[in-house]
């Protein structure tokens, strides 16, 4: 038995297999490509890249621009909140905080955790509260912070603002490079997961001498 296929949606630009996992817009294991399944000439050169970020107003718009003779295509990149709510057996309402931001998570620990030791008696707490446990994790992913750039520079040594359309899956140069970027990508993820949010919250549970779990 046989079923009619109904619809088939092509798209006339090659992307990158699972893009959204690769730059971590969603959580999606999948492996890499290589020159086989994603050959040189699907790929965009670097220097055919050009950043037009400088030549924006603060309205967004971008008054005049002139580039050489052929089709373009003018890819606009922003970041928000993912707009994930946090409910935890009812209580503890409300948005994810920045992971990656050692001030957010502060906040967060502050309005949280550390609220207890403005409204509970100090000695009794060191008595009874011994440790900070995170349990679960239902806020998907994050893959942008404001500094991220300048993070990841820092961490993997080079610009990742060139790089920026392999976000919309745009592949660049080749598969390898494409892949092994996108890899810094997550890995800078982890890094900044490690140290800006569990690093923060550890040092701060330590303060109250408390251990965290």
């Amino acid at each position: 038995l046989f079923r009619s296929i109904k619809k088939i949606v092509l798209n006339r630009l090659p992307l990158i297999e699972n893009f959204e996992g690769k730059s971590a817009l969603v959580w999606r294991l999948s492996p890499r490509q290589d020159e086989q399944t994603l050959p040189n000439e699907a790929c965009v050169a670097l220097k055919d890249v050009i950043n037009i970020s400088d030549r924006m107003n603060p309205y967004g718009h971008i008054p005049s621009l002139e580039l050489p003779k052929g089709d373009w295509l003018i890819l606009r990149m922003g970041h928000t909140s993912t707009g994930h709510r946090n409910e935890t057996a009812g209580g503890g309402k409300g948005l994810e905080c920045d992971k990656f931001n050692p001030q957010a998570v502060r906040w967060q620990y502050e309005n949280w955790f550390g609220a207890a030791f403005k409204h509970i008696d100090n000695d009794l707490l060191h008595r009874v509260l011994k440790r900070m446990h995170i349990d679960s994790w239902e806020c998907g992913s994050q893959n942008w912070t404001k500094n991220f750039p300048e993070e990841f520079k820092q961490r993997r040594g080079y610009d990742l603002m060139p790089y920026m359309p392999l976000f919309a899956g745009i592949p660049l140069e080749n598969a390898a490079l494409s892949e092994a970027v996108l890899y810094d990508v997550r890995q800078t993820i982890s890094d900044l997961t490690n140290e800006a949010f569990f690093g923060t919250l550890h040092a701060l549970a330590a303060e109250k001498g408390c251990l965290l779990s």
